[in-house]
C-alpha cells in the first residue's frame, strides 16, 4: 500500500541560461505479468505452474524554473500519469474442460498533473509560495480488475470494470518557509 512504498525518483537538472533551469526525473517501478497453468494431477487436485515476470515501468516528470528577479521565481512542472500494471493469463483444465482467464489491473495510480508555482522571498528569512495544479483524473478507469474468460457451454465472458466517471480536478497550495536561525560566516 502507499504507506509502505519507498519512492526513489532519479532526476537531473541544469541551469541553461541566467535564471532559467530545466529538470527531468523518472518515476520507475516494476510491473507484473505472466502466465499460470493449472491441470488436474494424479489425485485430481489442481497442480499449477506459475511463470510471472517483473518488468520495468517508467513515467516522466519534467519541470522548468525561471528566476524572474532576485526575490521572485516561477516554475512549471509536468508529471506523467503512472500506475503499476498487473496482467496474468491463466489457462486451466478442470474435469477435462478449459477454463481460461485474463486478469488485468493497474495499482498505485497517479494522474497526469500540471503544476504552476510562484515563490517570493518576502524577507531574508521568509519565503512565501503558491502552487496551482490541474490533475487529469478523467483518464482513470478506477481501482478495478478486468477479467476476460472463455468458459465451456457459456462462451466468452468479458467483465469490464464499471464506468466510474472521474472528473479532472484542481488544487491550490500555499506555503511559507521561515528560517529561525542562521549560523556560519553568512549569518546576519
Amino acid at each position: 500500500n502507499r504507506t509502505q512504498r519507498l519512492v526513489v525518483l532519479p532526476a537531473v537538472a541544469v541551469r541553461v541560461w541566467r535564471g532559467l533551469s530545466v529538470g527531468l526525473g523518472f518515476n520507475y517501478l516494476a510491473g507484473l505479468g505472466g502466465h499460470v497453468s493449472a491441470t488436474e494431477g494424479a489425485t485430481r487436485a489442481l497442480e499449477a505452474r506459475v511463470d510471472e515476470q517483473i518488468y520495468s515501468h517508467l513515467a516522466v516528470n519534467a519541470g522548468v524554473r525561471w528566476q524572474l528577479r532576485p526575490r521572485l521565481a516561477v516554475a512549471l512542472v509536468y508529471r506523467q500519469a503512472f500506475g503499476v500494471p498487473i496482467s496474468t493469463v491463466a489457462n486451466n483444465l478442470v474435469a477435462g474442460q478449459p477454463i481460461d482467464l485474463d486478469v488485468a489491473a493497474a495499482e498505485l495510480y497517479t494522474p497526469h498533473t500540471l503544476t504552476a508555482g510562484v515563490a517570493w522571498r518576502a524577507r531574508p528569512r521568509l519565503m512565501l509560495s503558491v502552487d496551482v495544479a490541474w490533475l487529469r483524473w478523467s483518464d482513470w478507469s478506477g481501482p478495478f480488475v478486468t477479467v476476460t474468460s472463455e468458459l465451456p457451454f457459456v462462451g466468452t465472458i468479458d467483465a469490464q470494470p464499471p464506468h466510474v466517471g472521474f472528473v479532472d480536478g484542481a488544487s491550490l497550495r500555499a506555503g511559507a518557509d521561515w528560517t529561525a536561525l542562521i549560523r556560519g560566516p553568512g549569518a546576519a
